[in-house]
């Protein structure tokens, strides 16, 4: 057994706990306004900075049954456009700062900002959300829609420099190898911290920020 195991809590493990516990309920509540009154197997873009936020978005999407597609708004909007259309994505999660900044449009493929989402979540869904998941986590993990593992679990996109952004499709089970075969590599402990910066439409964010770290 890792005798990280039998350690007594730590404040910082408490705060660590509530943490994921709040991320947890985030992603819960997140898909209600709109994912799940969107068709299964929806690929729905992602298009947000390295974040808490882009990191809640993608686990919102798998609880929901969705796909996320990792935009890499860097590349332009004819490289956008080309992603949305050979991966069939019908909208786009992103910010309206983030928007107002970069001032890229995708034609033909709606915004759903994160900031209207979350005014259409009020305090006590908040509360009992995050309550639900610390309580009734059991049910929660019960209610999530069953996974494949050899369906595509994200899409990612080559940088485009020789040609148009090719689609990367990665699977559960590549996911979970990657994040496996890195912590043996890395032989993480506990009271290591992670640095992460990489934006998650790059598959090293992806894996070291967003995925790891929930290992």
């Amino acid at each position: 057994m890792n005798p990280i195991d039998t350690q007594q809590p730590t404040p910082s493990s408490r705060r660590s706990f509530i943490s994921r516990s709040a991320g947890a309920a985030a992603a819960i509540a997140l898909p209600a306004p709109f994912v799940h009154a969107q068709p299964a197997k929806l690929k729905v873009g992602v298009m947000l900075p390295a974040s808490v936020a882009a990191d809640i978005v993608f686990f919102a999407l798998h609880m929901a049954g969705k796909t996320p597609v990792m935009m890499n708004w860097t590349t332009g909007p004819s490289s956008l456009a080309h992603g949305v259309k050979v991966t069939g994505t019908q909208r786009i999660i992103t910010s309206k700062k983030l928007v107002d900044r970069l001032g890229i449009e995708v034609p033909g493929t709606p915004y759903e900002y994160l900031e209207t989402i979350r005014g259409g979540i009020g305090k006590a869904e908040q509360i009992s959300t995050l309550l639900g998941t610390i309580l009734n986590s059991g049910a929660i993990l019960r209610g999530l829609p069953k996974q494949d593992p050899d369906e595509p679990a994200v899409f990612l996109f080559t940088s485009g420099s020789e040609s148009a952004p090719k689609t990367v499709p990665l699977s559960h089970t590549n996911l979970i190898t990657n994040i496996t075969d890195s912590l043996e590599v890395l032989e993480v402990t506990a009271a290591d911290s992670l640095l992460g910066f990489l934006p998650p439409f790059h598959s090293f964010g992806l894996t070291g920020n967003v995925l790891l770290p929930g290992k």
